[in-house]
């Protein structure tokens, strides 16, 4: 055993009881083994060497040599003159190498085996004792090699600590880390009565964005996300990500509920700003809910549950904003509930409860109806008719959007063919059905293959089904979305860009992909004519898609002066309110029956 003391200071003086040992260093040795190395293979019966420790128990006194070595057996007086004693002293102990000759030494008898046995005896001490002095004198080598393997052991522990502890991706403070410094800070507050604040954020829409720009650039945009956080907080404010895109804020001792405004609409503020995701440029916005001790909970739990609360009120209200918690909040994330489970229930094939409506697409010119958009609705037993803005938003937090879209692909599938073979096939013949698609159902590996089993199906020609996709799916124009889009084509379907310009907008892509048709969202041509931005936008829209050979569907069109303005200016497409209400399939059919083209005059 190898004792290992810390370092003394230069300045004080090394002796070993006032130095603090950092441990011990032990090995074995068959010292048998070592003698054997040393000196060879000795014959027993020329020369012997016994190595004893006098000091150990009586039955434990031999280190190496034969069984019973310790104890001589020589008899004669000239035996005993040549066994040769030599004192060895090592680690506080004293040895005793003998060395003895045996009966073919006493044969010879000659003044050479005299000098044999001294200078054996000599040379197995001094080798002996070297080795052992070698051994003594690795004493600061081995102290390096502790302190070295103490370095590496203390970062290896600060290392499992950070894991522990912190979030890997934004290198903030995870959820155990957070509970345990909130029901600290909870402990010192009921003992000098301040308040604490809980804020909990959940980015809008963070699966649409991860989806559609990838994982990669999903991660950098929620170690931006957390930067920008923790530059709007003190230093003594906890910060967590405890989720996938959900962070929680810790704020100890704020000023009641108007310092903890302040921090929700810094928070608010610092995210409006436009994030860099080469080569993009996006923005995205969160929802907030702020849960205050004491009035709104005693414990961390509490105040996580009622702040998390808040936050889905925010996003039932549209998102995108921040709100204190109040016990009215129950009833909005209970009604949440019961549209998360009641759409579970309506996505099962026998349910019955979701349906299609139709809104007709009117040729600018000739007012006769080219195209259809389908249109979800959902009848819940309980709760009535539920709008899509309710529920949409509910399916896309929780993923049952991919198969909700797959329902209204396979149902308008279904309804083309219905129709084709149906009573009113020649109103209806050239009718094109345009489908909403999500970039989270798109994104899906088995995206095409459900598609060409819809289409299968269908016992239609595929024409008959366009493809209505968002800006957001087209910001990863690789080359693999350009072989996903053109294999959509390539089974006879076209594709529109739905919602032009109100999302990540890039007009590479428009000549890139394989788009047909461009669709202005309703938000630009609300104020037209009349607002001199949206009219540009407009314009500049009609002008370039022409430019491209696309063809420009107008929605949301709603009166006789946008009409007119749209018209004025090339619209190709009419959609809104000023031609016709989504309708039920059979009402639609009645509809084009009444008059199977639109005339323009009596709109």
């Amino acid at each position: 055993y190898l004792a290992v003391y810390e370092q003394p200071h230069a300045t004080e003086v090394e002796h070993v009881a006032g130095r603090t040992l950092k441990g011990v260093v032990s090995a074995v040795f068959r010292m048998d083994d070592v003698i054997e190395a040393v000196l060879g293979k000795l014959d027993p019966d020329h020369m012997s060497l016994c190595l004893i420790d006098p000091s150990a128990r009586p039955d434990n006194r031999r280190l190496a040599g034969a069984l019973g070595c310790e104890n001589p057996s020589a008899s004669s007086l000239q035996e005993q003159r040549w066994v040769k004693p030599w004192p060895l002293k090592f680690g506080g102990r004293e040895w005793t190498l003998r060395l003895q000759a045996g009966p073919e030494f006493w044969s010879a008898a000659g003044q050479n085996s005299a000098w044999a046995t001294s200078v054996t005896g000599l040379v197995a001490v001094a080798i002996l004792g070297a080795f052992l002095l070698v051994i003594t004198g690795q004493g600061r080598r081995t102290a390096r090699l502790v302190e070295e393997r103490t370095q590496e052991l203390a970062r290896s522990n600060a290392t499992l600590v950070q894991l522990a502890h912190f979030d890997p991706l934004t290198g903030l403070a995870n959820r155990t880390f957070w509970m345990e410094q909130a029901e600290a800070t909870l402990a010192a507050a009921q003992q000098n009565g301040k308040n604490v604040a809980v804020i909990f954020l959940d980015l809008d829409r963070f699966k649409h964005v991860n989806d559609s720009l990838g994982h990669s650039q999903g991660d950098h945009l929620l170690r931006t996300v957390g930067a920008r956080m923790q530059a709007c907080l003190r230093s003594r404010d906890v910060l967590a990500r405890i989720g996938g895109d959900e962070f929680v804020a810790l704020l100890p001792w704020v000023k009641g509920k108007d310092g903890a405004a302040v921090v929700a609409k810094k928070i608010t503020r610092a995210l409006a700003m436009p994030v860099e995701i080469e080569p993009h440029e996006i923005t995205v916005t969160a929802s907030l809910g702020v849960a205050m001790y004491p009035d709104d909970g005693l414990t961390a739990e509490a105040l996580l549950r009622h702040a998390d609360t808040a936050m889905y009120s925010v996003k039932a209200s549209g998102r995108n904003n921040w709100s204190f918690f109040s016990p009215e909040m129950h009833e909005h994330v209970s009604q949440r509930l019961v549209i998360e489970a009641g759409l579970r229930r309506a996505l099962a094939p026998d349910a019955q409860e979701l349906r299609l409506e139709y809104q007709p697409q009117v040729d600018a010119r000739t007012g006769q109806v080219l195209n259809v958009e389908a249109l979800l609705r959902w009848d819940h037993p309980e709760l009535g008719a539920i709008p899509p803005a309710r529920f949409i938003p509910v399916a896309e937090e929780t993923g049952m959007i991919e198969a909700l879209g797959q329902w209204v692909v396979r149902a308008a599938c279904l309804q083309i063919e219905a129709w084709q073979n149906g009573p009113d096939a020649a109103h209806l013949a050239d009718v094109t059905v345009s489908v909403n698609v999500s970039a989270m159902e798109f994104n899906r590996p088995n995206f095409l293959q459900n598609l060409r089993e819809a289409l299968a199906s269908m016992k239609a020609p595929a024409h008959r089904l366009e493809l209505e996709i968002t800006e957001s799916l087209l910001v990863q124009a690789g080359p693999d979305l350009t072989e996903r889009l053109q294999a959509i084509t390539d089974m006879g379907i076209s594709l529109a860009l739905d919602d032009f310009g109100t999302g990540y907008s890039s007009l590479g892509y428009l000549k890139r992909l394989p788009l047909s048709k461009l669709k202005i969202d309703r938000s630009f041509v609300m104020d037209v004519p009349g607002d001199a931005e949206d009219e540009a936008i407009i314009r500049a829209t009609l002008s370039m898609a022409h430019d491209l050979g696309l063809h420009v569907v107008a929605e949301g069109v709603e009166t006789p002066a946008q009409r007119d303005f749209l018209r004025r200016h090339g619209c190709d497409v009419f959609q809104g309110w000023l031609y016709s209400k989504p309708l039920p399939a059979d009402a639609l059919a009645a509809w084009l029956r009444s008059r199977s083209t639109f005339s323009l005059a009596s709109a």
